[in-house]
């Protein structure tokens, strides 16, 4: 009833909502747009050969993709579901090679599809994860809610990578901001300490040249 209570009160925001299976082969969305869209895409060519059964929610009529595009009806959709498979996505990601097998990198653009943006319009991203399962994403945490994120059109943010699984995560306050910072597990130890307090200092030599630091919540992977 949260979830459908925030939808209400953003009458411009598109919902997306992305479950990632335990064994983090699958992930799963389904996005219910504020208005018919006719175009959705993700930013990455390859996308497509990830994309497992995109449907939509309405008639459960199967969506095709031809030229590495979906084929969205003239008339729009007003929600639409798909699997990506998430180990196939991940296999060109050349940082998972170096990685312990509990974290998995891919980026957005290989599994994010979505309607251009128009106006103020934004996109609010729920991540259903299991309690021994994480996410970073390179989006805004939307306040009050656990595992929620919003992102406006900014080629940037959908192009650098989303990071699931297990791995360190630490906080940190400096003048003006709050840096969320995001360490993958390698496959050999490291001191995760001193690497977060390393972040840090090197953040807070920011705020010595222009008085605070100029995001009030950047994430840091």
């Amino acid at each position: 009833m949260l979830l459908i209570a925030n939808a209400a009160a953003h009458a411009e925001t598109h919902e997306y909502y992305v479950t990632v299976s335990d064994d983090m082969q699958r992930l799963s969305v389904e996005a219910h747009f504020v208005e018919p869209v006719t175009s959705i895409r993700a930013r990455s060519s390859d996308a497509y050969r990830f994309l497992v059964d995109p449907r939509r929610c309405d008639t459960n009529e199967r969506i095709r993709v031809r030229s590495g595009r979906m084929q969205i009806p003239t008339e729009g959709i007003d929600c639409i579901r798909y699997d990506v498979d998430l180990q196939r996505a991940a296999r060109s990601e050349r940082r998972n090679q170096v990685l312990a097998k509990s974290n998995i990198v891919v980026s957005p653009a290989d599994w994010f599809w979505r309607p251009s943006l128009r106006g103020n319009n934004d996109i609010a991203v729920h991540f259903d994860m299991s309690d021994s399962m994480y996410v970073f994403v390179p989006w805004q945490v939307m306040p009050g809610h656990d595992n929620a994120f919003v992102l406006s059109d900014s080629p940037e943010s959908s192009a650098a990578p989303a990071v699931f699984g297990k791995f360190q995560y630490a906080e940190r306050e400096i003048a003006g901001a709050t840096l969320r910072i995001t360490l993958l597990q390698p496959e050999g130890d490291i001191d995760t300490d001193n690497l977060f307090d390393w972040v840090a200092s090197a953040a807070n030599n920011v705020t010595l040249a222009y008085g605070r630091f100029p995001n009030p919540s950047p994430s840091v992977l």
